[in-house]
Order: C-alpha cells, then sequence, then structure tokens
C-alpha cells in the first residue's frame, strides 16, 4: 500500500503540534504568537526607529521630522529660503470608496537651526496622491494624479490660494507609477518622470505629446513646449545631475543601478523600440531617489558619489562614479545608513541648504501594492519621517535666505562648492530674467580670474542662464566650446542641441566636435545631429567610426541613422556615394535600417570580391537577411565549401524566400556535417519545402545520426504543409520506431491534428523515463531528458484545443510521476480553464493533489515556524537544487532566470505569508510587469509568456523556460493579459515539511539587513559554467591536453551554475575530470564583458589549485590577476584541482582598478 504523500502544510511535526496544545495552557495562542510574527508591526516611536539605524562611522542621523508635522512623504524639495516642501499621502495606495482626498503639501521650517523641524504649514490638502513637489516661480509645481499643478500663497499666509493647470492628460492606471521625481535642470527646464503602466496623452501649444509606459519628460515652463528626454525602465523613482548637466536615473522595480541618461535614449521596457540601453550596475537592488553629494560639509572623498534608496532592504546605497570612454563607470560603496527595522522605507533623498543629506522615510512594513492586498491592514497610513544625516566633525553651513539676495550675490553663489546653492542661485536668476541679469552676468564672466581652476565651470554656469532664457549667446559657446575640460566642452554641445535650429550653419560646429578627444563631446554631437535631421547630418554622424567607440557611442549612433532615415533614405537613391566608399560605413548603416540601395552596393562588392576580411562575416550576415537570389546562392556556396559557418543561415529562417532556386543546396547541405545539417532542416521547415519531406524522413529515421539532427528534422517536417507531412509523422510516432523519436514526431503532429498526437503522445509517455541531461539519455532505450518532455508539452498547449486533447488522451491511462509533474509545470501561464487537465495529470501520475488555498490559521502557523524554526542557510542549498529548478526562473542579483524577478532583495519587501501564498499558489498574487500575456496567431497557435518587448513589427515574450518568442504581429490573431502566473504550480510538491519552511526562512532572508543574506557590494561573478562528465568527454580532454577546455573549437557539454548570495561557488557536486596529465581537475568557466578597455583585476578567494586561462592565454595563478582586454566579451576557464583546495568554495571578483578608464562587468543572466 502507498503512503499518500502530504503537502507542506499536512507535514507538521509531532512536536509542533503539542507546541500548539500547550501554547493555551500557558495562556499564549499559536495565532497570536504567529500574528506578531507575521505583520512585524514595530513600535513606531520615531526613537524606537533611530535607535536601529546603523551609519558610516563618518556620519550621525538625527531625526528632523516626524508625525504630526509631517506624514508619509513621498517626495522633497527644498525652497530658496530653507524650508524643505514635502508630498504626503494617507490615501495611498488608493482612495476608498466614500473617502475624502485629502492629502498634503506640507512646508517644513527648522526656524532655530538645531537642525530640527520645529515649524509644519500645510500649503494645500485635498489632493489626490500627490507624488511630485518642487517649488518654482514663487510657488510650487504638484503632480496630482492626471494633472500637474502650479500653486502659490498670493496673501502670504502659508497657504496656496492660487491653483492652475499647467498640464494635463498623465495616466493613472497605477498609483505608484504616476508622473513623479521632479528636478529643475541647469538648463531651465523642469524633469519629471513617469513609470512602465502609465500612458499620458498630453495637449501642448504644439500639438499632444505622448509617453506610453516609463521616461523622464522635459517641460519648459514658460512656453509649455513638452517632450520626452528619454524612455523605459519600470518605475524610474529617481533623476540626479551632475555638476556637468549629466542625467542619472535609479529605478524602483528594475535591478540594473544607476543608469547614465541621455537625450532620446531608451532603456529596458522602452515600448516600441528594438534596443535599449543597460544600467551601470547589473543584479544591483531596486532603489529611488537619487543624489549627488556634494559640498564643504561632506568628507572630501565622497564628494561626487551617489546615494539612492534600497527602500527594498532598509539602507541608503552609495555609488561612485568615474569616466569610461563617453559614459561611465559605477562602482557600488558600502552603504551610508542600513537598518533590520523593517518599517524604515526610504524613498527620497536631498542635499540640503546646511550641507546635510536629508532622507524620507515612507515608514511602512508594507510597501508594494501590486502583490500585497490594498486592504492589508498591516499597511500605516499615519506615519512617516525625514532623517537629517551629518558629517561627525564637520561643521554644517549657516542658513541663508536667498530669495533676498541680489543679483550680484546669486551670480557670486555659482562658484559655491554646493550644488544645492548653485542650483538655487541658477534658478532664482533665470527667474529674474535676462533684461535684469545680463548686465552684471557680462561683468561677472569678466571678471573671472584667468587662473581660477574652476573658470570653466563658471562659463559654463553662464551659459546654461542663457539656455534657461533660450536666448543664444553664440560668442560664450564658442568659448565653452573651446574650453580645455572635455566635460564644459560636452555640455556646451548639449546646448547647442536647444539652439541648432537658429543657428546658420550648425554643421559647421559639429564637424569639429564629431571628431572631438573627449568621447563625451563626440556623444553629445550626435545628439545634436538628431536634431539637424538633415542627410548630411547622417553622413557627418558615420564619422563617429573613425574614432574609438564603445557601447554609449554605438547606440547612439545606431539611433541616429534610425531617427535620420526618412531623410538619407531618399538622399542615397539619388546620390548613391553619401556615405562615402567605406563599407564598413554601409554594414553599420544596415545593422540600423535594411536600405535597398546600400544593400545593392553592398552585394556588388561581395560578388565581385571587393569586401575587405575584416568585414567578410558582417557583410555575409547583412546579405543573408537583405540579399537577393544570386547572394544568397554565393552564401550557400561559402557554407557548403567551408569558407563561411553555417550560423549564418539562422537569419534566412524569417525571410520570405522563394526556395525553388536553393532545393539543390540545401540537400547538398543534409549531407554534410551536423551544424550544416540542422540549418538545412530548419529552413526547409521554415521554408515549407516539402520537396525535401522524404530526405527529412530518412534523416530523422537515421539511427545513425546525432540526436540533435534527427529532432531537428522531425520539427521541420512538423512545419511542412500537407497530408504527407501528417501521415510521415503519424509513421515516426508509432513501433519500432524508438520512443524517443516517437515523442518528438507526437509533439510534431500536434501541428496536423492535436487529438491524435495526444493519444500517441500519451501512449509514448507512459513508457519512457526522464533523465536530467541528453548524455543521460544516448544509448538508452526508454530515457528522455526532461527538457524535451517539457517541450514536447509546450507542442500542444501551443495548439488550439491542446488542453482538451491532453485531458481526454489521459483519461484512465498511466503514466511517470515525473512526466506528471514535467506537464503540470508547463500549464504554468497558459490561459483558460486548466484544472481538469492538472487532475488528469495527477491521477495518471499517481499524484497527490496539493491544496494551494490556505485557511488564515493555517498561513499564520507557517509564518510562526518560518520565524521561530527556519534555518535560511540550509533553505539557501534547497533552491539551488536542480530538480527545485528555481534558478531557471529566477536570478539573485541578475544571475539565473529572467522568466520572473530577481529575488536579491525579495525578504525585505515582501511579508513572509506572501512569500509563502506565492509558492503554493503562484497566480494568485503576480509582480508588476510580470504578467503573463496570451497570444493566438493566425495559424492556430497560442503563446503564453510575459512581454519583453513591442516593436511596430512584433511583439517578443519570454515564455516559461526562459526562451524569447518573436511573434510578427501580421499573425497575431488576439492578445490578451491572462490571470495565470508563469511560475508553476506544484514546484515544491517533493519538499518535506521542514525543507519547505528553510526554503521560505531563505526567500524571506533576501536583502534583509543582518541576516547574512544580503548581496555583498563587490561585483563578484556568479554566473558560471562547468564542464560537465562522461568518458567521451574525459578521453578528449586528455588527448588534447588540460587547455582543451579553454579552446573556442572544444565540443564540450557546458552547464550553468551559480553562484551564492555571498559570491561563493560550491564545488561539491561538480564533476572531476580523471587523470588529466595525471591529475583530476573540475572545469569551469564563466565571461566577463569589457564595454571600454583599460586594466582590470580578477581577485580570487585563494587560487591553491588553479589553472587559469583568460581566453586561450593561460595566467599565473594569483590573488590577483591584472588584465586589460580589448572591448567585447571574454571567457575565462578555469581548472580547479579542488582536492588541493580541500573543496573550499570559489569566488572571484571583478575588481576596478582607481585611475582606469577600463569598464568590465562579469556576464550574468541564465
Amino acid at each position: 500500500m502507498t503512503t499518500p504523500r502530504l503537502s507542506p502544510i499536512a507535514r507538521i511535526p509531532r512536536w509542533l503540534g503539542l507546541l500548539w496544545a500547550v501554547l493555551p495552557v500557558l495562556g499564549v495562542t499559536p495565532d497570536a504568537l504567529a500574528q506578531r510574527g507575521l505583520t512585524e508591526i514595530p513600535d513606531p516611536d520615531p526613537e524606537v526607529e533611530h535607535r536601529a539605524l546603523k551609519t558610516d562611522p563618518r556620519f550621525r542621523i538625527e531625526l528632523f521630522a516626524a508625525e504630526p508635522l509631517v506624514r508619509k512623504p513621498i517626495n522633497m524639495n527644498w525652497d530658496e529660503r530653507g524650508r524643505l516642501w514635502v508630498a504626503s499621502s494617507t490615501v495611498y495606495p488608493h482612495i476608498k470608496p466614500g473617502q475624502e482626498a485629502n492629502d498634503r503639501i506640507y512646508v517644513l521650517e527648522d526656524t532655530d537651526g538645531d537642525g530640527k523641524a520645529d515649524k509644519s504649514t500645510v500649503f494645500a490638502e485635498s489632493l489626490l496622491i500627490p507624488t511630485l513637489i518642487i517649488p518654482g516661480h514663487g510657488g510650487a509645481y504638484v503632480g496630482n494624479s492626471t494633472e500637474l499643478l502650479f500653486l502659490k500663497d498670493t496673501n502670504g499666509d502659508g497657504r496656496a490660494d492660487l491653483r492652475r493647470i499647467v498640464l494635463s492628460g498623465f495616466g493613472t492606471e497605477d498609483t505608484h507609477h504616476i508622473i513623479h521625481t521632479p528636478r529643475w535642470g541647469p538648463d531651465g527646464r523642469l524633469y519629471f518622470n513617469q513609470s512602465i503602466y502609465i500612458h499620458s496623452h498630453v495637449e501642448t501649444p504644439f500639438g499632444p505629446r505622448r509617453l506610453a509606459g516609463g521616461g523622464v519628460w522635459r517641460f519648459q515652463t514658460d512656453s509649455s513646449r513638452l517632450e520626452v528626454f528619454c524612455r523605459g525602465l519600470v518605475n524610474p523613482w529617481g533623476h540626479a545631475f551632475d555638476r556637468w548637466g549629466q542625467s542619472f536615473l535609479t529605478d524602483g522595480a528594475g535591478s540594473q543601478g544607476i543608469h547614465y541618461a541621455f537625450p532620446d535614449v531608451a532603456f529596458f521596457t522602452a515600448v516600441g523600440v528594438t534596443r535599449t540601453m543597460p544600467g551601470l550596475n547589473p543584479g544591483q537592488p531596486k532603489q529611488c531617489g537619487l543624489e549627488f553629494l556634494s559640498g564643504r560639509h561632506i568628507p572630501a572623498e565622497l564628494r561626487g558619489h551617489l546615494v539612492t534608496c534600497d527602500f527594498r532592504g532598509n539602507r541608503i546605497n552609495r555609488f561612485a562614479l568615474a569616466d569610461s570612454g563617453a559614459g561611465y563607470i559605477s562602482t557600488q560603496q558600502s552603504d551610508l545608513v542600513w537598518t533590520d527595522h523593517v518599517a524604515f522605507r526610504p524613498v527620497d533623498v536631498k542635499m540640503g541648504p546646511d550641507g546635510a543629506l536629508y532622507i524620507a522615510d515612507w515608514y511602512n512594513p508594507i510597501i508594494q501594492h501590486g502583490e500585497v492586498d490594498f486592504r492589508d491592514p498591516r499597511r500605516d497610513h499615519e506615519h512617516g519621517r525625514i532623517w537629517r544625516l551629518t558629517a561627525i566633525g564637520r561643521p554644517t553651513l549657516p542658513k541663508r535666505p536667498w530669495d533676498a539676495a541680489s543679483t550680484a550675490e546669486l551670480l557670486a553663489a555659482l562658484t559655491a562648492p554646493e550644488q544645492w546653492t548653485r542650483d538655487q542661485a541658477r534658478r532664482l536668476l533665470s527667474e529674474r530674467g535676462p533684461e535684469a541679469v545680463v548686465p552684471q552676468l557680462a561683468a561677472w564672466l569678466r571678471d573671472i580670474a584667468p587662473d581660477d581652476p574652476d573658470r570653466e565651470h563658471h562659463r559654463l554656469e553662464a551659459l546654461w542662464l542663457y539656455q534657461a532664457w533660450d536666448r543664444p549667446n553664440w560668442d560664450l559657446l564658442e568659448q565653452v566650446l573651446k574650453s580645455e575640460r572635455g566635460q564644459a566642452r560636452a555640455a556646451a554641445v548639449r546646448v547647442l542641441r536647444d539652439w541648432a535650429d537658429r543657428h546658420p550653419d550648425p554643421l559647421s560646429i559639429l564637424r569639429r566636435t564629431i571628431g572631438d578627444a573627449y568621447p563625451r563631446v563626440r556623444l553629445e554631437t550626435l545628439h545634436v545631429l538628431r536634431r539637424v535631421h538633415t542627410a548630411d547630418a547622417a553622413a557627418l554622424a558615420l564619422s563617429v567610426l573613425e574614432h574609438p567607440m564603445d557601447d554609449f557611442l554605438d547606440y547612439a549612433l545606431w539611433f541616429t541613422i534610425r531617427d535620420l532615415a526618412d531623410v538619407w533614405q531618399p538622399a542615397i537613391a539619388r546620390k548613391p556615394d553619401l556615405f562615402g566608399d567605406d563599407v564598413g560605413r554601409w554594414l553599420y548603416v544596415l545593422s540600423a535600417v535594411p536600405d535597398p540601395t546600400l544593400t545593392a552596393l553592398l552585394a556588388d562588392h561581395f560578388r565581385n570580391g571587393r569586401v575587405p576580411k575584416s568585414h567578410e562575416r558582417a557583410a555575409i550576415e547583412r546579405l543573408a537577411l537583405l540579399g537577393g537570389p544570386a547572394e544568397l546562392t554565393l552564401i550557400f556556396e561559402r557554407v557548403l565549401t567551408g569558407d563561411t559557418p553555417p550560423d549564418v543561415l539562422r537569419a534566412l529562417e524569417r525571410r520570405p524566400v522563394n526556395p525553388a532556386p536553393l532545393i539543390e543546396h540545401l540537400r547538398r547541405l543534409l549531407a554534410g556535417p551536423p551544424e550544416q545539417r540542422i540549418a538545412a532542416v530548419r529552413l526547409a521547415g521554415s521554408w515549407n519545402v516539402t520537396a525535401l519531406l522524404d530526405d527529412l524522413r530518412a534523416l530523422a529515421a537515421n539511427p545513425e545520426a546525432p540526436a540533435g539532427v534527427r529532432r531537428a528534422a522531425v520539427a521541420a517536417i512538423g512545419r511542412l504543409k500537407g497530408d504527407a507531412a501528417r501521415r510521415t509523422l503519424e509513421s515516426l510516432s508509432e513501433p519500432p520506431h524508438p520512443l524517443r523519436l516517437r515523442l518528438w514526431a507526437a509533439s510534431a503532429l500536434a501541428a496536423h491534428d492535436v487529438n491524435s498526437a495526444a493519444d500517441r503522445f500519451v501512449e509514448v509517455c507512459a513508457q519512457i523515463r526522464v533523465v536530467a541531461t541528453e548524455d543521460q539519455a544516448e544509448g538508452t532505450e526508454d530515457a528522455v531528458p526532461q527538457a524535451e518532455v517539457a517541450e514536447a508539452f509546450t507542442a500542444f498547449l501551443q495548439r488550439k484545443g491542446g488542453v482538451a486533447a491532453l485531458t481526454r488522451a489521459l483519461q484512465d491511462r498511466r503514466i511517470p510521476a515525473a512526466v506528471a509533474n514535467i506537464g503540470i509545470r508547463q500549464l504554468s501561464g497558459v490561459k483558460g480553464n486548466t484544472r481538469s487537465l492538472t487532475a488528469a495529470l495527477e491521477k495518471a501520475g499517481r499524484l497527490q493533489p496539493i491544496r494551494a488555498e490556505l485557511t488564515p490559521r493555517e498561513l499564520r502557523r507557517l509564518a510562526f515556524e518560518v520565524r521561530r524554526y527556519g534555518n535560511p542557510a540550509r533553505g539557501e542549498m534547497i533552491f539551488r537544487r536542480e530538480k527545485l529548478a528555481c534558478l531557471k526562473c529566477h536570478a539573485i542579483a541578475g544571475a539565473g532566470g529572467q522568466v520572473g524577478p530577481d529575488l536579491l532583495s525579495i525578504g525585505a519587501s515582501a511579508p513572509v505569508d506572501y512569500i509563502i501564498e506565492s509558492l503554493l499558489n503562484p497566480s494568485k498574487k503576480i509582480k508588476e510587469g510580470y504578467h503573463t500575456t496570451t497570444i493566438a496567431t493566425t495559424d492556430g497557435q497560442v503563446i503564453n509568456g510575459r512581454v519583453i518587448r513591442k516593436t511596430d513589427t512584433e511583439v517578443v515574450l519570454r515564455d516559461q523556460n526562459d526562451n524569447e518568442i518573436r511573434v510578427p504581429r501580421d499573425q497575431i490573431e488576439a492578445e490578451q493579459v491572462n490571470p495565470k502566473s508563469l511560475m508553476p504550480d506544484r514546484l515544491t510538491a517533493d519538499l518535506t515539511h521542514d525543507e519547505f519552511i528553510d526554503l521560505v526562512a531563505f526567500l524571506s532572508s533576501l536583502g534583509k539587513s543582518g541576516s547574512g543574506f544580503v548581496v555583498p557590494n563587490e561585483r563578484y561573478v556568479r554566473r558560471w559554467e562547468y564542464c560537465d562528465h562522461n568518458a567521451a568527454v574525459n578521453d578528449a580532454i586528455r588527448h588534447h591536453g588540460p587547455d582543451y577546455p579553454a579552446r573556442p573549437d572544444a565540443k564540450l557539454p557546458w552547464r550553468p551554475v551559480y553562484a551564492k548570495v555571498n559570491g561563493e561557488l560550491p564545488l561539491q557536486g561538480i564533476p572531476f575530470q580523471g587523470n588529466i596529465g595525471g591529475r583530476h581537475y573540475q572545469y569551469l568557466r564563466f565571461a566577463v564583458r569589457v564595454i571600454q578597455p583599460g586594466p582590470f583585476k580578477l581577485v580570487f578567494n585563494d587560487p591553491t589549485g588553479l589553472r587559469i586561462w583568460v581566453g586561450t592565454r593561460e595566467v599565473p595563478a594569483a590573488e590577483e590577476v591584472q588584465l586589460d582586454l580589448p572591448r567585447g566579451t571574454h571567457t575565462v576557464t578555469i581548472a580547479s584541482e579542488s582536492r588541493l583546495r580541500n573543496m573550499k568554495p570559489l569566488r572571484v571578483e571583478v575588481r576596478h582598478i582607481r585611475g582606469s578608464s577600463g569598464q568590465v562587468e562579469p556576464v550574468s543572466g541564465k
């Protein structure tokens, strides 16, 4: 008799059951203990929180304001009188039926200079979730849901009595995505942000302006000219300008740290783009608020550092910036503030007029509203604090009311070391207007001493004033363009972007700046060329290729060529030599825009052998995408001769090609090496080459052909149209063919006859044995890799009627439990009612049904157990189990799957009950940005996945197996959001009760200060690969030598493996390759991406027993290995004689060298 498998909920240890019985006798109910542990509601006394805050030893933190002076601060900014304006909302996250909208704007003052606010004025109320407040023009701009308001006190009572709608039409689909994060730019424009779920349509005097999704707006208040500065990010609640006017952003729901923003750049989630720029700190926590540390009060070594709020992790992060090519390197430093107080939720940071740093503390144990119920009783709606961080032993600055300063005093303030002072002075001067300021400004410029070390910056400040007034000063612009400081020249070019339409010949300036020695000047030049918007501007932009390139320049040039296509494409049709005779430039243009004239020129050069060897591969790839029959024939011939690798043919799979002239070439490829065969069969299927059906059938049935080739052949037959292909698949799915081939054929048959295919599939499933890898399946009769079983299920679930067909076919059948579990996991994200299929799989696989819904009492008990008895260290090892597959879908600090959200700080942001429910019932609460979308196609497919990109031509989804699926828009029949999560059910079904408790304990510790499971600031290698072992692999390494795994032509089975939270890679479980020159090695490798060349270090925790190859070059093993590599991705291979190291874990840091221009990061991902 089989004992039924209990769910984790039912597996309560006997001793714990006795505890539940004894506690009431002691006067303590389990519910009371569990509720206290579940809610984590701390004492709201500010002093209790203050005692829990820890700071960098150079600083102290003190309370500036708390309730009743202020409640629930969201955003804050200072005015020229040294008063702190705070937007507050007790209504957030939503207004309840019948509730009065009475959110407020507070103005806080420290009237006696003791560092604590002693006066609070309610400037405005009856607002609905105001998320934006910034003083200006004698009043304040306020973001109030759909509107940008201007409020002003006209009678001196401290309360707004003038209210004007400045702009309206901003989206309100999500209350923490509405417009926010205001900043006055050095150019005098008002910048503010919106987030991913917002769709804004704003009417302006210059026409409607639209922004779908996240991005940054740029607004000229006097003319009401509104434009989009940049696009993308999930929830960008942070924007700061450095002293040279460059922009940086943070993302409150992303995981790439600091982002360098420039005009027109698109980041992750930007709508309608095909290319985006990454952040500067991949794998970093989600952050909001952003500020530069500056001024005399701040210790010198910290000036210029960025600080931002890890509101999930209850800490204030710090980053150091350094120039790297046209962009920057951002390196995380030690935190300024941290705590294990769960209600400390910093959401904004600003430098104050006294030189101190002020922190807005939302104060709440609950911060989400997408995953945690709006009405969750643990939400705090009453409290909130402003903290003041000061440097120990350094005097703060005296308070000064700048509104009463003379113009001369304000001009002098433009030279202050404090950015806060300069920003206030510049804003006040711009508001006074050119007529009042220009005469004294001219004298001030003349009086700048020639030996003043900040002379170039002072002149730039003057230029910014003219930009704020929108009054071109060509002489001053020319002076700053000739500055000795590259940063000043770059800023001057940015100013020219606003004035280019009024310059008689802007290209005369840009011809100089496009070749500037300072890369950021070249970057800014590309931004201006887009504004000039002529064919000559496009031709000039390409000359940037004559100088060293980096990712920032490459992106900007690519975008410029695309943006100017409407002017250069007609021009080049008339004048083919517009871009000269440089093949490299042609190829670059064609990588951005598929132009017929350039394609013809490239094809002519290619046919006549005039393409330089260095550009040959790129030319072939372009022609594979864009060339005609003659070019395709030539490419096929080069592939057949081995001159060109067959992977170039992948580009042809998505092209509508007449295959008739190429059939013989395909047939010849089918007789070639495995790589050529796979390329040929894929094309045969994509192009519906029914003439090759017999060839494909023979290849599929050939037992001597590699499994990958045979499987590709079956898939190709499945894509062919007609009864002949269907009959072939029916034949291949029947005995006496091997079970693995029958499985492939049955799943491919689903495209032709889903019901017949389901019967055959279930029949095969009943006889197979699931194994982990393809190597384990080779040479066996019944073994099938789990990935192939999963893909077979997906083939049915992606067909209309597939769920019903499988449900019917499973009736009264038995299949292995492992197969049933895979099927249930593949149901994740499938739209519609799948309960019947889940029940059929559970019955056929003899699986004990799991009850996902818990009673409140059960949930409280589990939460209590997690806190009292859970072991997060054991839980981390459970999380890493390959069978549980957590890392196939989720990353920690960027390493792992990309299907679900990064978990690096989930413990600091999500309550334990939410984590438990997410594991047991993934569809109950789905994180924002991770909802499933279901697309029905015109050919009968049903595709489920998370949308990662949409363009005018296609929608790109990421499915539950972490594959990107591109769906052409013209093939989409219907598209809608699906309420089911991509996270599979039953993931924890095989865990014991204690294992489940430990797993939740680990997840609930991630990112929580003091837990030991906070991702370190160091840039450790987190994504590794190990070389799997079998006899053939071991023999190949023994034959070719110990360096064989480092060779690019080595055909070895590499499997992904990931470091622990602390950056260590455990070596237990990594297979050994035996007797390699008399030694036993574990082979591992990782990759680094060089964005900007320059020296950097690999720092090993212990080099004992290691041999290290960078590319194919062996380097001496040492604790620190210094490298200087060219731009691109480089592989580092390690042979570890781990028994010499007593199996000590391996940890490698990619470390920046101070003063180096190199920008290098470890490659992360799945």
